[in-house]
């Protein structure tokens, strides 16, 4: 069965080390997704093409890298797919700037999954900004098990 996408998915992806490479090439394989642009500060990836950055098989892709997050947030993205950091304080102003580019935002930083019990001054500060833009922000743990025996 054919599936039929009658609006994509407009994707930035912000932050493109390994897990942030892992992430756009799997963005890539679904049709209901255009990635629009991608963020890093490494100066050995900005300027380049993201397909190859990533590594990708059929790359170029046309896309090319940026260390200019505010340009690349102008684009006007549905959501930004961000991965830069695991520690909300090295992150915060990085997804406040995605929020104020009025994207939803989705981020590995385990700390945003819960953010209240470690930064409680700030009282989940990107996530209370996103509600009241209308945005969501959401945060996922990624926390390897180790097994006994």
């Amino acid at each position: 069965m054919e599936l039929i996408v009658r609006k994509k998915i407009r994707a930035i992806q912000y932050g493109v080390g390994p897990i942030g490479a892992a992430i756009v090439r799997l963005l890539r394989e679904k049709q209901a997704v255009e990635i629009i642009g991608a963020i890093d500060t490494d100066p050995a990836k900005a300027g380049r093409d993201l397909g190859e950055v990533v590594g990708a098989a059929h790359a170029p892709w046309g896309i090319k890298v940026s260390a200019d997050a505010a340009k690349v947030l102008s684009e006007a993205a549905d959501v930004v797919m961000h991965s830069t950091s695991s520690f909300l304080s090295d992150v915060a102003e990085q997804l406040l700037e995605c929020l104020a580019a009025e994207s939803c935002v989705v981020s590995t930083c385990e700390e945003l999954a819960y953010p209240f019990r470690k930064h409680p001054e700030n009282r989940g500060e990107a996530r209370c900004h996103g509600q009241r833009l209308g945005r969501g922000v959401g945060g996922h743990r990624r926390e390897p098990r180790i097994r006994d025996g």
